[in-house]
């Protein structure tokens, strides 16, 4: 199942929440226990993500990282920047699907 299966999607929170920690332990390989902010330009050029994300997509994705302090996202912060990411890749996917 990929990170972004209609399964994941239709079990709810619990769901959400899981593939939110599948792509931090992913960005954060080395389990040093945050992102910088290269890690997080290679999640958004990952395989995974690029086909769904636009240029503009990126370009406020990158913006939106700007705003964590000292340019490391605890998982905390990350969990902000991943949710607008997911929500991203699901209208991308499906538009009728996310409001």
């Amino acid at each position: 199942m990929s990170l972004f299966s209609r399964d994941k999607a239709e079990s709810g929170i619990d769901a959400f929440a899981g593939v939110i920690e599948e792509l931090y332990k992913k960005t954060d390989s080395e389990g040093k226990g945050y992102v910088t902010r290269k890690m997080f330009i290679q999640l958004l050029q990952s395989v995974e993500m690029s086909p769904y994300l636009g240029e503009q997509d990126v370009k406020d994705m990158k913006k939106l990282f700007s705003s964590v302090p000292n340019g490391k996202a605890s998982y905390e912060d990350f969990c902000s920047l991943a949710k607008e990411l997911i929500l991203r890749v699901y209208r991308a996917r499906d538009p009728s699907d996310v409001s």
